[in-house]
């Protein structure tokens, strides 16, 4: 019987444990809490609402409220357990197994009994209780998830690699004691992890990562997503690595890797799976690189589906021009913090048939006649798209709107944030639009006038963000009320909104949440 289904006894007649029937009323001990006389059933469906941190607190409480805790938890994607729970029970990690759980997430939270756990005081005594929760046998355990545990060595690697050899997946994200020696023992011995995240190990270098990919030991050739972000010692020799050895790989991530160049993107055709690439902050990559990516210099990465280029600050309007003559499978394309593209590179991406989701924040050459461009008014556009993000486009006008309303009517969710020139006249535009469910305006200079256009056209928008728009005053939350009664999100710090307002439209709109 999983977690939950121990049956309760029932409390005796006349009150506490210790007391006699025949005492009296005032000799007897003080009643339990009434929540401790709930059934298993119920207290499951009251834990129901708590986040995965809050379970971990009630968990520490009873036996009865860890049963009912985890018995939630088994329907979640994993369970978090804290390092004062294993310290109190060795055997946890076990149970859960026991009951069903195959992914567990060790979490740093303050303990009920024992006070908050600080990275420098649990240090050496989560190594001890770790090798004795995974000595207790967890065969079945499919996931792992240790992110910012201090107690994560070689030594604890090699417990990780000894008794759990079939996990496929293990998130080291932030343990920073992570080393080369402690990857040759997962290469070693992990022969069917299939995801591993080693974001900020700065400790990790190429010689690590051969490890991983088969070059100096077995190798986890399984692999199918690499996470790499911020592992500051890589260069160019580690993505050789990861392209000769791990052909199974769907999904890599070297976002603020410095030391990738261009050179390093050649190899990556080898790997034939590849859908999700991200190179984010890679600020030495250029054009040239993305020429081999998407297979204008060497063969390229032609199934690509995702690509991040975020913040690599040499890229021109010639990089998305490659981009879309040799990646026609993109689906979701960033250039957030690229300065150097303009309102050429969105005349490229008509190519761009299946296109959903584009972010250009912080673009700031781009104007309105890009937007024409992308939205199909002078080419053909990129009229699939359902999610635009255009914050701090300082350029784009209520045009821009206007072209976007004319051309893409399948847009679901549109970010403006800080474009000042955005005004009333752009909310009338966008205001037929009806696909569109997620509009964010925050800092833009609009007035209550711009809520009624979008009011009176009756918008199906769930989440609304107009943050810091100063201007706005208790008319814009009347026009809500009438016109927007699909609106579940409202964003509205900063607003000059009075409080009776704002009462008045929790009243009309008892379903809307008012962040």
């Amino acid at each position: 019987m999983g977690p939950g289904g121990r049956k309760r006894k029932a409390p005796l007649e006349g009150g506490g444990g210790g007391s006699s029937s025949s005492s009296s009323g005032s000799e007897q001990g003080p009643p339990p809490p009434p929540i401790s006389l709930l059934p298993p059933e119920l207290l499951i469906k009251i834990f129901e609402y708590l986040d995965d941190e809050d379970q971990v607190q009630v968990s520490q409480v009873c036996r009865d409220w860890q049963a009912a805790a985890y018995q939630v938890l088994w329907w979640r994607a994993e369970a978090p357990v804290s390092l004062c729970q294993l310290r109190a029970d060795p055997s946890l990690l076990a149970n859960l197994a026991a009951w069903g759980i195959r992914r567990v997430r060790i979490v740093m939270t303050p303990c009920v009994t024992m006070g908050p756990v600080t990275h420098a005081s649990c240090t050496p005594e989560t190594y001890s209780e770790l090798c004795r929760a995974l000595r207790a046998g967890l065969p079945s355990l499919r996931a792992l998830n240790m992110t910012g545990c201090p107690s994560v060595t070689k030594r604890s690697l090699a417990q990780i690699a000894k008794h759990l050899k079939g996990l496929e997946e293990l998130v080291l994200f932030g343990c920073r004691q992570v080393s080369d020696a402690g990857l040759l023992l997962l290469g070693n011995r992990l022969r069917h992890l299939k995801k591993l995240s080693l974001d900020h190990c700065g400790l990790v270098t190429n010689v690590g990562v051969g490890h991983l990919a088969g070059i100096t030991a077995s190798g986890c050739l399984q692999l199918e997503c690499l996470s790499l972000e911020n592992c500051d010692r890589l260069n160019d020799v580690a993505v050789h690595y990861v392209a000769q050895g791990l052909p199974r790989l769907r999904y890599l991530s070297v976002r603020f890797c410095g030391g990738i160049r261009d050179g390093a993107l050649v190899p990556l055709s080898r790997l034939s799976r590849l859908r999700t690439l991200n190179l984010s902050f890679c600020q030495r990559i250029t054009d040239v690189g993305v020429g081999h990516i998407a297979g204008i210099t060497t063969d390229g990465c032609l199934e690509l589906e995702e690509l991040d280029l975020a913040g690599c600050g040499q890229l021109s309007d010639l990089a998305v021009r490659y981009v879309a003559q040799g990646l026609p499978r993109l689906v979701h394309l960033s250039l957030r913090f690229c300065g150097g593209i303009g309102d050429g590179a969105l005349l490229s991406m008509s190519l761009l048939s299946r296109l959903k989701s584009l972010n250009l924040s912080f673009c700031q050459r781009i104007s309105d006649v890009g937007i024409g461009h992308l939205a199909g008014i002078t080419s053909r556009g990129c009229l699939e798209l359902e999610e635009l993000d255009l914050e701090e486009c300082e350029r784009l006008t209520n045009l821009a709107c206007r072209y976007l309303a004319q051309g893409l009517s399948c847009l679901r969710h549109l970010k403006l944030c800080c474009c000042e020139k955005i005004r009333d006249e752009a909310l009338l535009f966008l205001s037929g639009m009806r696909s569109l469910n997620i509009l964010e305006v925050s800092y833009c200079n609009i007035t209550d006038e711009g809520i009624g256009h979008l009011a009176r056209g009756c918008l199906p928008l769930s989440t609304l963000n107009i943050t810091c728009c100063e201007t706005l005053g208790d008319a814009s939350l009347a026009y809500i009320a009438q016109g927007l009664g699909s609106l579940r999100k409202l964003y509205r710090c900063g607003c000059n909104f009075s409080l009776n307002g704002m009462l008045q439209l929790e009243q009309q709109m008892p379903e809307l949440s008012i962040l």
